[in-house]
């Protein structure tokens, strides 16, 4: 996926957990049309196609070709105008049926600022099939597909109140819009790569300078403790802003970002210090108030309640005034000793920061709020103020990024016991059919004719792939378990590529190809002998494939004072760059057809360079590739290194 997604990594799985959860084609489009992401698992369900034959393809090459014009300048249009465009036309599977689909394409821009379109759809019918009887319900469709939007809406924090925006370190890496509002800014140009500072005043409110003080509050969440502060900044007019900053770290792939939601409370922290001024100015601004405020006594009795309550609980002020705030009807038990526990604090003198509750509303719906305690005077009278507001939004979305979450953690565990339980559960019959199938051709081969033979040598090879395939399998098990022990020993490196290399003269000779080796005397390293000379042969055994009749392959050993080289290089079909950046991926499998390209050997399952990888990575190595272009050969490069690696 290239979109920012997968670029950042900071939201990736998460979306595509959700991605691949959901029953709705989900694509991401360049403005191009250039398919950058699928979610692969419904795309094979409904329309057959894998991820790698979309990707990189132009979005129309599916379409019905008498709607590709049409289409094409529709959707072009939305990434001039940033406009969501409702879509329907017929979309085209791999065995060239036609389906209806109906759906909407939203735009965004990625931490490049580079234009990206999210493309949900969903299947209605389909074109040719005439025995379809299902009757499609459009109403359910269009609700679902709104649910849908809503919900990766949220997750690309689009539609969310408050500003928000993450960083890396102290750089903005990304904003949403409501961010360029609150700065008064016209593009994430002007946000992105630039720090909190640049938007704030030399100095903040209590004197200190806004640079350091921030740089010590984004310090401490790193450090894994919670910010919750206010802050002055400035618009891009100049303008200065309070702001209340909820800034909180999360990991990802090691790495530490920032997540700030900010909101601005310039309006709040004026109600605030015009409640002090006079008790008429506070009456005025407490019943006008968009924020829910109750007032109690210091031994926790309600003496008042503004209108924005009513609002929040469906309780209106009779129903509140006189009673406890332990006997509050919206206030869960639950939640009782927190309270009591605060107001203690809070009497003692304590600065309380906010916290976030769960009532229980007059008609019996749960809502999160959060509430923050002050003291105010009124009159003559040293009063608990309770300020509260509606954050619902913001713990749903939360919540949804928690559960998917721990789903994600729950799916990629299955997926490896899958995968390590299958695999062995293959190998044992797996023998029976490989060892069955020698034992007919070497015993009784002189009692079969001529088709019986071929059949059974069909069986060999076949049971020969399919053990290649389990234990490729078993391999990536134990990988992501960790659970590859090396066994090292001194080796000699020239002599082990000397007998991979005999190994596979029968397939050099029936493919009509050279193979030269350009290799010292003698060159012994502390490695696993195993596992190098199964990257050794997975490489040859590529270069073989790979090269026309007639071809050449080279071998050479090399040294320098750090680093045994290895080098396979050949005269072969060669790479191009996209294909050097799949190539090292599980199931990374190049397919590639047409004319000229008879000679390839297509067969394999795409995993041999991965673990190639991972074994060379094991022995503190590197393993990369090189090319000049498809029919320009292509070299494989293997450094080891010659210290004891522990």
């Amino acid at each position: 996926m290239k979109n920012y997604l997968n670029q950042s990594k900071v939201m990736s799985p998460l979306q595509e957990l959700i991605n691949e959860k959901v029953s709705e084609l989900i694509q991401i489009l360049d403005s191009d049309l250039l398919i950058h992401y699928i979610n692969q698992q419904v795309h094979i369900n409904l329309l057959g196609y894998e991820e790698y034959e979309l990707v990189d393809e132009n979005f129309l090459n599916f379409v019905q070709d008498s709607q590709k014009e049409k289409l094409e300048k529709f959707i072009k249009e939305g990434f001039d105008d940033q406009k969501d465009r409702e879509l329907r036309f017929n979309l085209k599977d791999k065995y060239d049926n036609h389906y209806v689909v109906r759906g909407k394409i939203s735009y965004f821009r990625n931490k490049f600022d580079e234009q990206r379109g999210l493309l949900v759809l969903t299947l209605i019918d389909s074109v040719l099939k005439k025995d379809c009887n299902k009757k499609i319900n459009i109403s359910e469709i269009d609700q679902k597909y709104d649910s849908l939007i809503n919900k990766l809406g949220n997750l690309f924090f689009w539609g969310a109140n408050d500003s928000i925006f993450i960083m890396d370190q102290d750089k903005f890496i990304e904003a949403n819009r409501k961010t360029l509002d609150l700065f008064g800014l016209k593009n994430k140009d002007e946000i992105i790569g630039r720090s909190p500072w640049d938007y704030s005043p030399q100095k903040q409110l209590d004197g200190s300078n806004s640079k350091i003080k921030g740089t010590k509050l984004i310090n401490k969440a790193l450090n894994g403790k919670p910010q919750r502060f206010n802050w002055t900044h400035i618009k891009k007019d100049g303008s200065p802003f309070q702001a209340e900053i909820s800034l909180n770290a999360f990991k990802f792939e090691d790495k530490s970002f920032l997540q700030a939601i900010v909101r601005d409370i310039t309006e709040k922290i004026k109600a605030e210090r015009r409640l002090k001024e006079s008790e008429e100015k506070f009456r005025h601004l407490f019943e006008n108030s968009p924020f829910s405020i109750v007032l109690l006594k210091p031994n926790g009795k309600i003496i008042d309640c503004n209108p924005a309550l009513k609002k929040l609980t469906g309780y209106a002020k009779e129903e509140l005034i006189g009673l406890y705030y332990t006997k509050v009807p919206f206030i869960k038990d639950d939640i009782i000793p927190t309270l009591k526990d605060r107001r203690k604090r809070f009497l003692g003198g304590e600065t309380l920061t906010p916290i976030e509750i769960e009532i229980v509303k007059k008609d019996g719906k749960k809502i999160w709020i959060e509430i923050e305690s002050t003291s105010v005077d009124v009159g003559h009278e040293h009063l608990i103020q309770i300020i509260a507001h509606n954050i619902s939004d913001r713990k749903n979305a939360e919540n949804i990024l928690k559960e998917e979450y721990k789903r994600l953690l729950e799916l990629n565990k299955m997926r490896k016991d899958l995968i390590s339980r299958v695999s062995h559960e293959l190998k044992t019959p797996l023998m029976s059919v490989k060892g069955a199938s020698e034992l007919l051709l070497l015993s009784h081969n002189e009692e079969l004719n001529q088709e019986t033979l071929e059949l059974v040598e069909m069986i060999k090879k076949g049971g020969e792939r399919l053990t290649n395939l389990v234990d490729n399998l078993i391999d990536i098990s134990r990988i992501e378990y960790n659970k590859i022990q090396l066994n090292k020993s001194k080796t000699d490196l020239v002599k082990l590529i000397k007998e991979t290399a005999d190994d596979m003269k029968f397939f050099l000779k029936k493919r009509e190809l050279s193979l030269n080796l350009d290799l010292p005397n003698s060159l012994k390293l502390n490695i696993d002998n195993f596992r190098i000379e199964q990257v050794i042969a997975n490489l040859l055994s590529n270069a073989i494939k790979n090269t026309p009749p007639e071809g050449e392959i080279i071998i050479s050993l090399k040294q320098n004072s750090k680093w045994a080289k290895i080098s396979v290089s050949d005269t072969g079909i060669g790479l191009t760059d996209e294909e050097m950046d799949r190539i090292f991926t599980r199931f990374g499998k190049i397919e590639r057809h047409g004319p000229g390209l008879e000679f390839m050997d297509i067969q394999g399952s795409g995993l041999g360079l991965y673990i190639s990888r991972e074994i060379v990575s094991l022995h503190k190595g590197k393993i990369f590739a090189k090319s000049e272009g498809r029919h320009k050969g292509s070299t494989f490069k293997v450094h080891l290194p010659l210290r004891r690696q522990n």
